[in-house]
């Protein structure tokens, strides 16, 4: 879904980032190849049914494309460049690497070039802002709350763990409902 509504975010913080016109219709012709233009006429509130989502939504054909991305990677390296020409946005957005339109993977890339500090969740957040996490993390390390979600004693929370960042860039990635979800839930862990 995150694909799907990226040209409209874009948009949205474009006079923030001042990303240029010919940027934004790069992404604007991805949304319409895609399919994703349409999707945004479907939203409404009480939903009418499903929601069509061009493409792979929510990486459903994952296990079905795993091993012909794999073998894509050997025969084509993936996108190494920055995209941030209307011909390099493109050439990311239709990456043999991915399964479906990578529009959203490569605006992140777009906007971590021309803001080396973007945070998508915080578009106004700069490299100097503090990020306070001390009181989460003291709440989450209790006692009491690590009992209450079934964390054992012994473990401590971080805001980021870098091995899940750096396992999830490498060739064997898979989504956690088919690797991590199932050994968790053979420990018994409820």
């Amino acid at each position: 879904m995150t694909d799907a509504v990226t040209s409209t975010y874009l948009h949205q913080i474009a006079s923030l980032y001042k990303i240029p016109l010919n940027i934004l219709r790069a992404f604007d012709a991805a949304d319409h190849d895609c399919g994703f233009d349409n999707v945004l006429s479907q939203l409404t509130y009480p939903p009418k049914g499903p929601i069509a989502i061009p493409g792979n939504p929510e990486g459903l054909n994952f296990l079905k494309h795993y091993n012909q991305r794999k073998q894509q990677k050997r025969q084509n390296p993936c996108f190494p460049t920055v995209p941030d020409t209307p011909a390099l946005i493109n050439a990311s957005i239709h990456d043999p690497c991915t399964i479906a339109c990578a529009t959203y993977t490569t605006a992140f890339a777009y906007l971590g070039s021309i803001q080396k500090c973007f945070d998508p969740y915080n578009t106004h957040a700069t490299c100097n802002d503090p990020e306070d996490t001390s009181s989460a993390t003291r709440y989450l390390n209790r006692p009491d709350v690590k009992r209450a979600v079934h964390v054992p004693p012994r473990h401590e929370y971080t805001e980021c763990n870098n091995t899940v960042f750096e396992r999830q860039s490498e060739d064997n990635v898979v989504p956690p409902a088919y690797g991590i979800l199932p050994a968790i839930l053979e420990t018994g862990i409820k």
